[in-house]
């Protein structure tokens, strides 16, 4: 079992008490997670996306208990720092906007420069028909820093903005068919550089699509265009600046910096191409962290670049600054690596 899949089921079998029937649809869509190619190690939103169909549309029944569950394993607000808890670093001032028949509410958004999170409420006022109908949805759409597309999450037939492909999309949705409303939470997580803290950060949702499944078939039921932006402003009352590690060296394997802010620590390394274990480890090495209590820290994706020779590897972990741990541990899981000591800077 791959430690992404057993951190997400143990935080099920915690938080959840589950009917047969939605046990069964969570033992069915964690069996689809599993089967899922292996080379689609950095596309989260698509793998959640197969957990949120299949956990929480079961038998037409909308089980609150398992999206807690998965927003809890997301890690949307939970933060474990005190520091990080008390100080408004998640906004949850509510903004609205209406186009097409459909008004949309952001719930909640946080920021920094390992994560952009936000969570958006749908309400369908119109297209009811359709919506009776979907199993799935989507919303296509774009996020600004000033001037600056970060992300773009849009259709082949529409022109890109910008240049930004940096960012990782990771994405979990409740549906409730019969209250004609659908919750939306989505996090962009960083790449190889930081996300920028600064300016003004826009959200603009240009496409929503209703979907309908038919053994797993996906049918476009319908696709609505209109135009929802939202001016994304945080309201934490409290700075967080980003903390650097230093590392001890290691034989094989290089660190290029270590950094870690109230959302997640970005560690970026590199090794020979031509390492004797690296045929066996195609598709990256799967690594975590652990801190002074032996408490793990584990990443459910990583990017992966080849350059002259070397393998590139950028990670974020679920790490906050604030815990205020003052070292750790980096991990090699089953190469036969030693693990590599990270120390904060002073």
């Amino acid at each position: 079992m791959e430690p992404f899949e057993e951190k997400m089921k143990d935080e099920l079998q915690q938080e959840v008490k589950l009917s047969p029937a939605a046990r069964r649809g969570f033992d069915q869509a964690y069996q689809q997670i599993r089967q899922q190619p292996q080379n689609k190690k950095v596309y989260w939103g698509t793998i959640i996306q197969l957990a949120a169909v299949g956990l929480l549309i079961v038998g037409g029944i909308w089980h609150k208990p398992v999206v807690q569950a998965l927003q809890q394993f997301f890690g949307f607000g939970q933060f474990e720092s005190e520091k990080v808890q008390k100080s408004d670093f998640v906004s949850e001032k509510g903004l609205s906007v209406t186009d097409q028949g459909i008004q949309i509410t952001t719930e909640a958004f946080y920021r920094d420069a390992s994560e952009i999170g936000f969570k958006l409420r749908f309400d369908f006022l119109e297209h009811q028909k359709e919506w009776k109908k979907a199993d799935d949805f989507n919303m296509l759409f774009r996020v600004r820093n000033d001037e600056d597309y970060l992300f773009e999450f849009i259709s082949d037939t529409k022109e890109l903005k910008g240049t930004g492909d940096d960012l990782t999309f990771k994405e979990i949705k409740e549906l409730d068919t019969d209250g004609k409303k659908a919750e939306y939470i989505v996090k962009l997580v960083r790449g190889k550089e930081p996300i920028p803290t600064e300016g003004d950060l826009q959200l603009e949702i240009e496409t929503i699509n209703l979907f309908s499944d038919n053994n797993q078939e996906y049918t476009l039921l319908k696709q609505i265009e209109g135009q929802w932006d939202f001016e994304l402003t945080s309201e934490a009352k409290a700075s967080f600046e980003t903390i650097f590690f230093d590392w001890e060296s290691h034989p094989e394997i290089e660190i290029l910096k270590a950094e870690a802010t109230a959302t997640g620590l970005a560690i970026e390394y590199r090794y020979d191409e031509n390492h004797a274990w690296t045929k066996d480890y195609l598709e990256g090495i799967h690594t975590f962290l652990t801190d002074e209590q032996c408490k793990e820290y584990h990443s459910d994706g990583r990017k992966m670049e080849v350059k002259d020779g070397m393998i590139y590897v950028n990670v974020v972990y679920p790490y906050t600054a604030y815990d205020e741990k003052q070292s750790l541990n980096l991990h090699f899981d089953g190469a036969g690596l030693d693990s590599i000591a990270l120390t904060m800077k002073k």
